[in-house]
């Protein structure tokens, strides 16, 4: 899946659920570019699984300007499942 196609639309990721120092994140199936899940700092116990989780796909700019510090290496815009429901 082309997520930059995605972009403001609504759509559900299936993939493998991981905890990222900025957050949880879904890595797609096909290994693309991990998604965060907004509001979720981490997935528990359910780490490693298969996770289905609908949102609305945002590409958010780095928190970081230009020659600030670097904060848990977010140095490039990240996307990011806003409004998510966890569905598995």
């Amino acid at each position: 899946m082309d997520l930059n196609v995605h972009v403001g639309q609504r759509i559900t990721l299936h993939g493998t659920a991981h905890n990222a120092h900025a957050g949880a994140v879904v890595v797609p199936e096909g290994g693309e570019l991990p998604v965060y899940v907004q509001h979720l700092a981490a997935w528990g116990g359910r780490a490693g699984q298969d996770v289905r989780v609908t949102g609305v796909l945002r590409l958010v700019p780095p928190t970081v300007r230009p020659g600030g510090p670097v904060s848990h290496g977010l140095t490039d815009p990240v996307y990011v499942l806003t409004e998510p429901v966890v569905e598995s």
